[in-house]
């Protein structure tokens, strides 16, 4: 079960404090203060129906900065600009930008079909071949590194045929509940005095820095400007320390309960808040996003929140190893086009992450280990895939949706698939190499499979985004972690969650 008590860890903060040299947080035993700790709600009927098979959806484009060659057909006939260098380095799979630019509308050829993926990484949308003949279909022309993309795949209306307006009320039903719910069993967000807010972990009864930063997120990717700002408040007022860092823990009232830091906490505030600057303009003070977005980055980079050497964000800052789920390249890439003293320091830590999953995900199962050393080994006492790890399919497919420059997500989302198709209604722990550990089919677990539909084929992928349509709201006693996940899922499935920057 996730309910999970802190008093391992309550014996071991003294010890670490003495270690780290700072005031290490204590999470609860097997699902740290980046995890949450509490998840179940509703559980799904039913398991998964199918998956294996991830043919990419589009084209697939190659990192790296290599020059197109001139005069190069795209996959739709058309001739790519010749000579053309991609912006950023990345490289198309027609190897140029289409003839059109961002959308890559090819030039005629000898195909009629519709070309590539709505956002491939290079970005705009596919290519549409030329009149006449049946030729292939056209790849997506290359997107510069700081462009967004100009549109966003909605699984639901691509694999359910679910109408925009379904998927609308759908969004709007969740954040309405799980924010503004009336019942006692439904709300996660609470406010505190006229001006300050918070999301309560119900079975703890506190507050963490993930979930705060999390709410933040969800409102600037709802155009939520009045919650964004109570929540921010609340962290500023109450969480920030004199580090720049944020308590994980604290009080509903607003006490701090454990000072120390859990990063993933600082990664979503300090990238909510430079999309809020983006999407809304900045204000004065503690709400001039930008400005608090760059100073906290700044800490980030250079305060012992990543590893220098092999820049990876680390479980605790001074820390000697890494939790797979707080790795989160596309954040990394959008901080690299905001945050230009850093610039170089995030670009090489998107890369890293990209090449850490590999080492640390279950090469059979696809199943992640809560706690990792840096070399990708699953720290001893915390190797397991739970509630933290839960978070490793959504962080990856965020950038294969985003991105797409990484060929091993769709061997990930191929392997981790086929593991959950294998288990049916499957649970929420397992050993790495997929023994069974607790049963307990999660919601908040089924939601972040839902992301495997940016990555399987249509076939494969529709009992996960099913499953997750499926779902009733998370509420009851446990549902701020699987409420929290559920949102940011539906965000990213809906195409509702964007890059704003």
């Amino acid at each position: 079960m996730l309910a999970r008590n802190l008093t391992y860890w309550e014996l071991l903060l003294a010890t670490s404090m003495l270690a780290l040299g700072c005031g290490d947080r204590s999470p609860s035993s097997g699902g740290v203060a980046g995890a949450g700790t509490s998840a179940a709600g509703s559980s799904a009927t039913g398991g998964v129906g199918s998956s294996a098979g991830a043919n990419p959806a589009g084209a697939m484009n190659v990192a790296g900065s290599a020059q197109s060659v001139g005069g190069a057909q795209s996959a739709a006939g058309a001739q790519a600009v010749g000579g053309a260098q991609a912006v950023g380095g990345t490289q198309s799979a027609a190897g140029a930008q289409a003839l059109a630019g961002a959308d890559g509308v090819s030039a005629s050829g000898s195909g009629g079909a519709s070309g590539g993926a709505a956002n491939t990484a290079g970005g705009g949308g596919g290519g549409k071949a030329g009149g006449g003949g049946a030729g292939t279909a056209g790849a997506g022309g290359a997107r510069g590194q700081c462009q967004p993309p100009t549109s966003y795949r909605n699984l639901f209306t691509e694999i359910l045929s679910k109408t925009s307006a379904e998927v609308d009320a759908r969004v709007n039903e969740a954040f309405t509940q799980l924010f503004h719910g009336s019942a006692n069993d439904q709300p996660i967000y609470y406010e505190l005095g006229t001006d300050q807010a918070y999301l309560l972990d119900v079975v703890h009864n506190d507050v963490r820095s993930e979930g705060v930063s999390y709410g933040m997120m969800i409102a600037v990717q709802l155009d939520k400007h009045e919650e964004f700002d109570k929540l921010w408040r609340f962290a500023v007022k109450r969480m920030r320390q004199s580090s720049g860092f944020f308590a994980w823990q604290l009080n509903p009232q607003g006490g701090v309960i454990s000072s120390g830091s859990a990063p993933d906490g600082e990664e979503y505030f300090a990238t909510a808040l430079l999309f809020a600057s983006k999407r809304w303009g900045d204000g004065t003070g503690d709400m001039a996003y930008s400005s608090q977005a760059k100073t906290l980055l700044d800490k980030m980079a250079n305060n012992g929140m990543f590893d220098k050497s092999s820049k990876l964000v680390l479980f605790a800052v001074n820390g000697s190893y890494t939790d797979a789920s707080y790795i989160l390249p596309s954040f990394y890439e959008a901080w690299a086009c905001f945050d230009s003293k850093n610039q170089q320091f995030w670009k090489s830590a998107a890369s890293a992450g990209r090449a850490f999953y590999p080492k640390t995900v279950n090469a059979t199962t696809g199943l992640a280990p809560e706690q990792s050393e840096l070399n990708g080994a699953p720290l001893a006492g915390h190797a397991d895939f739970d509630a933290d790890a839960w978070r490793v399919v959504m962080n990856v497919m965020m950038d294969r949706h985003f991105f797409n420059v990484d060929p091993w997500q769709d061997a990930f989302a191929k392997k981790l698939g086929a593991f959950f198709k294998s288990k049916g209604s499957y649970g929420e722990q397992y050993t790495l190499d997929g023994t069974v550990e607790d049963p307990d089919h999660q919601s908040g677990l089924v939601a972040l499979n839902a992301t495997l539909g940016f990555s399987l084929p249509k076939s494969d992928a529709t009992p996960f985004v099913q499953e997750m349509w499926d779902l009733p709201i998370p509420s009851g006693n446990l549902r701020y972690y699987n409420g929290s996940l559920y949102l940011l899922s539906l965000l990213h499935v809906s195409g509702k969650f964007q890059l704003w920057y």
